[in-house]
């Protein structure tokens, strides 16, 4: 590929990094619950506490991985977190009690900023400048949809056929094979180290200095703590409607079979959601895009409290889901480079991920708490529709403040 396009290698690899490695583990880890706690003798909460210890891991990850990516760039770093992610999940394979699940998980989480959200981030802002950044980002984080649809059916049916343990080896070996030697033989850290220029920037000199403000700078104020705090709640309510949204649907009056297809068209929606939101963003600016983003965000939990008085608004859940949980992912890398520049980019956003793992941590027990305490979803709504809202004020203060997004 030339060197004017050589970025877009790098999207295919990022996207192939969350379909097979982000995919198995945050969204087809469902499938191993059953056969896992019946062969292990053990209750589903118990099981479910693996991945609280992935989040916990990440968070711990999240904190320092951008300074390791800055001391000693991203290839090595991420060969080494993919090799530990993959001697993880082999882990799991062997793996005799549930303590050993969760030192595992834990392990797993600390590496995963580094193979995933916190490299590939840096990888798309250092190749691709405003007018495709957008774009990137969407493609490589439309790889976890893609990922989760495959992967849960493939995974799925090995489950049946040669159990979970093998299961869990393949799904190593997937990741070992495949995303492995597309790091070390396709990723490089930027277009200066084979003498090319940003995507969507050929009229900007190659050697320009990079502007923004250092993480230092950044931490001491208050527009930072602002966004940290805005997508610690994105991630909170992002995280509980992915995972309470097929017993609430059971809950209104659907079947099981119902419920579950409802929501995997839901999740498999996120796939053009987020081709779509990169788009507006490359086209509208990143304060509009935000702004699009996060009232979708608002309107879906909206449709989705009124389906309890009429399922067609199911529909519209799903219409609007699809933009408005893409802002997870494509909002927080982003935001953070509209607001701070590239200057310190690689641990600005290594810090901004921990509030998207302490959100995940807390946003799906958060929900069954209201539940358990109120026996409906639908106060947990309303929670959620009050932090969209809180969501669109914070953004856009920090975006009207900031020179970038004027």
């Amino acid at each position: 590929m030339s060197k004017k396009n050589y970025g877009w290698s790098i999207a295919i690899v990022g996207f192939l990094i969350m379909a097979i490695a982000y995919a198995s583990m945050v969204s087809c880890q469902g499938l191993f619950i059953k056969p896992v706690t019946e062969s292990l003798h053990i209750n589903r909460s118990a099981f479910s506490i693996t991945t609280a210890c992935l989040a916990l891991g990440l968070v711990i990850g999240s904190v320092f991985m951008g300074n390791l990516i800055k001391k000693y760039s991203i290839k090595p770093v991420m060969s080494v977190c993919c090799v530990i992610v993959v001697l993880g999940i082999i882990g799991f394979s062997v793996a005799k009690n549930i303590v050993q699940f969760y030192v595992l998980g834990l392990i797993i989480g600390i590496a995963f900023p580094g193979l995933t959200t916190v490299a590939l981030s840096v990888l798309i802002n250092n190749w691709f400048g405003a007018k495709k950044k957008g774009l990137a980002m969407s493609i490589v984080f439309a790889g976890s949809g893609v990922g989760g649809l495959v992967l849960t059916m493939l995974l799925n049916t090995l489950i049946l056929q040669i159990g979970w343990r093998k299961t869990y080896f393949v799904n190593a070996m997937l990741v070992l094979v495949i995303l492995l030697p597309g790091i070390l033989f396709i990723i490089k850290d930027s277009p200066d180290k084979i003498g090319g220029i940003r995507i969507g920037e050929e009229n900007v000199a190659v050697k320009q200095e990079k502007s923004g403000i250092s993480a230092a700078d950044a931490k001491k104020s208050v527009s930072f703590w602002m966004l940290f705090v805005s997508i610690l709640f994105v991630s909170l309510a992002s995280s509980a409607l992915l995972n309470h949204q097929i017993p609430y649907f059971t809950d209104i009056g659907f079947s099981a079979t119902q419920a579950a297809n409802y929501a995997a068209i839901a999740v498999g929606s996120l796939t053009v959601g987020k081709l779509m939101l990169g788009s507006i963003y490359d086209k509208l600016g990143v304060r509009v895009g935000a702004l699009i983003g996060n009232v979708s965000f608002v309107l879906a939990v909206i449709a989705l409290f009124l389906a309890n008085k009429a399922s067609g608004f199911i529909f519209a859940y799903i219409l609007l889901f699809c933009i408005g949980c893409s802002v997870g992912t494509i909002a927080p890398p982003l935001l953070t480079n509209e607001i701070f520049g590239e200057k310190d980019f690689p641990t600005l956003i290594s810090l901004i991920n921990v509030s998207t793992g302490v959100g995940a941590i807390f946003g799906s027990t958060m929900c069954a708490r209201i539940y358990d305490v109120s026996k409906s979803y639908l106060p947990a709504w309303i929670v959620f529709i009050v932090l969209g809202v809180v969501i669109i004020f914070l953004h856009e203060a920090i975006l009207k403040t900031s020179k970038k997004g004027e």
